[in-house]
């Protein structure tokens, strides 16, 4: 910590644990929905796909480290404003969305819930909101 790092603004946390043990059972109570629906396609459970992620935070640089733990992991990632977002807001009203795509995933129903928990505990510890996933099958 350098001697300026006192003047640096602290971000207020933007995700706690009761929102984001509520947001994890949600992405997850979304699975079967969603297999089904890629299985019309001819996805099976041996198939993998790449994953597309998004996140939400409130600080460029919860989403810096977040990201670089996604890079760790071999994923691309992007971050920019989210759309919400505009620059006459309060400063504490911005979000960085912060997106990208996985390595392969397979997409049987426990190694996809599997990933969505590693996701949501990722960016629970970086204080960024898993908003979800989507794919091309």
């Amino acid at each position: 910590m350098g001697i300026f790092d006192i003047f640096k603004k602290v971000s207020a946390k933007y995700i706690d644990e009761y929102k984001h043990q509520d947001n994890m059972k949600k992405q997850i109570a979304m699975v079967p929905e969603l297999l089904a629906k890629l299985q019309q396609s001819g996805i099976t459970d041996d198939s993998e796909l790449k994953l597309e992620y998004f996140f939400y935070t409130n600080a460029e640089d919860k989403a810096d480290r977040l990201s670089e733990k996604l890079s760790v992991l071999g994923y691309s990632t992007e971050q920019r404003p989210s759309a919400d977002s505009n620059t006459d807001e309060e400063e504490s009203k911005k979000l960085t969305l912060l997106t990208g795509w996985s390595n392969p995933v397979k997409m049987a129903k426990d190694k996809l819930c599997q990933w969505i928990k590693d996701m949501c505990i990722l960016g629970f510890e970086q204080d960024c909101e898993f908003d979800g996933w989507g794919t091309k099958p």
